[in-house]
């Protein structure tokens, strides 16, 4: 999904073996500096759906893909500002680290963390950045404090 302030669209693309290619597309007023907007975008099935505040403005349908990820995406002209996530969004990241887990967790230390990372973004709606730079630290700190030992 793509916001673009410059050409004034909202499109739904797909990536194949590297080639980008637009599913749907549709003509939005350009937006007001300054202001917060409300995107929403919806995957159940086939079915692709996407509201700009509160208008709907794509229904696609695709088979490409039966499982995956949705990417937000702005051209260079924008600048983006995330805040707060859905409970969809949290739910789909929780259950994403919970199937890492058995990958990722190789000792009590992490599986602690992994449980508080999730724990924490489920309790309070903190968004992924604020998490993943406290984990980069978590991380770097835990790696000096075993090297030193």
């Amino acid at each position: 999904m793509r916001a673009s302030a410059l050409e004034n669209n909202l499109r739904l693309y797909t990536l194949i073996n590297g080639t980008r290619r637009t599913l749907a597309s549709a003509r939005v007023t350009a937006p007001k500096l300054g202001a917060w907007h409300t995107l929403r975008v919806t995957a159940t099935g086939p079915r692709i759906q996407a509201w700009l505040d509160g208008a709907a403005l794509l229904d696609h349908k695709d088979t490409t893909y039966t499982r995956g990820f949705i990417r937000l995406w702005t051209k260079a002209d924008s600048a983006v500002a995330l805040k707060g996530l859905s409970p969809a969004v949290i739910g789909m990241t929780t259950v994403t680290l919970v199937q890492m887990l058995p990958h990722a967790v190789v000792d009590v230390l992490t599986a602690l963390l992994l449980v508080g990372t999730v724990a924490a973004m489920v309790a309070r709606g903190v968004g992924p950045l604020p998490v993943l730079a406290a984990g980069a630290v978590v991380g770097v700190l835990a790696t000096l404090v075993l090297r030193a030992r």
